[in-house]
């Protein structure tokens, strides 16, 4: 917990997700309402606004992965330097050390999350749906514009096979983005309960006045949240990535600081 505010820093700004919601909204009205614009001009907006909303998911993504995965290896380094410091000016504290190792050792096992292979799924596998659907769409009406002169059945298997498989792709990409946001809610929780084991230990040992956390981060149903965003048609996707990326992990670290300025204090005395 040395770097909070560089992991801080890290955090994406709200007003990246104020974008996405902006840019969601546009393209649901482009489609919606009809007779707006030309059809060409539509599916070409549609297209560009699904992908871009992909690509800003991906970053947010990312971003809440990475961040996560920098502040627990702060955290282990943390722990090291904490151990090294209790032996050397309170040596005859060995229970806290004691607990202080054992802590230690829980926070060696949290998860390293494998960040980028799993936004590269989500985004590649998305996109590639997209453009697949798309593209099977727009060939099987060209082919049922030509009912009159007669149609090749194999033709219509095949762009349904070919949409089937971008379906599958989709499933995939949305397996992805919820599995993100399930470990990104399952970590914060793990890596909390770490610290506070550590604050309590020097709280009660008298070492360091640590304070009570004022916001700690909820434990998401996965399961909840996945039915209702398959209830709202993915709308539901947008709280879910808003309240574990942006606020969890925004308001866990502001909450690490004030442990850390009394670590950084027992630091240097």
């Amino acid at each position: 917990m040395k770097n909070i505010d560089a992991a801080l820093q890290l955090v994406p700004p709200k007003s990246v997700f104020m974008i996405l919601v902006a840019v969601m909204i546009v393209n649901t009205a482009v489609n919606v309402v009809p007779g707006v614009m030309p059809e060409l001009l539509r599916n070409t907006i549609g297209i560009a606004l699904s992908c871009f909303s992909q690509l800003v998911i991906a970053y947010l993504l990312y971003s809440g992965l990475k961040v996560e995965s920098f502040h627990v290896n702060d955290l282990l380094s943390t722990l090291q330097d904490l151990c090294k410091i209790i032996s050397e000016k309170y040596p005859e504290q060995k229970q806290v050390l004691y607990e202080l190792e054992r802590v230690r050792t829980s926070a060696q096992k949290v998860p390293r999350r494998r960040v980028t292979l799993l936004v590269t799924i989500y985004v590649v596998f998305g996109l590639t749906s997209l453009l697949l659907v798309l593209y099977s769409v727009w060939k099987l009406r060209g082919l049922l514009e030509q009912l009159i002169t007669g149609i090749s059945i194999e033709e219509i298997y095949l762009y349904l096979g070919i949409a089937s498989l971008g379906g599958l792709l989709a499933i995939v990409s949305v397996v992805a983005l919820f599995y993100a946001l399930h470990v990104l809610n399952k970590d914060l929780l793990e890596v909390e309960k770490i610290e506070d084991s550590v604050a309590l230990i020097l709280r009660t040992s008298g070492i360091a006045s640590t304070p009570e956390r004022t916001y700690t981060v909820p434990k998401r149903s996965t399961a909840l949240y996945i039915v209702l965003s398959l209830i709202t048609l993915g709308i539901f996707i947008l709280y879910w990535i808003y309240v574990v990326i942006l606020r969890d992990l925004r308001n866990h670290l502001l909450e690490d600081r004030a442990i850390a300025q009394q670590i950084t204090h027992l630091v240097l005395t």
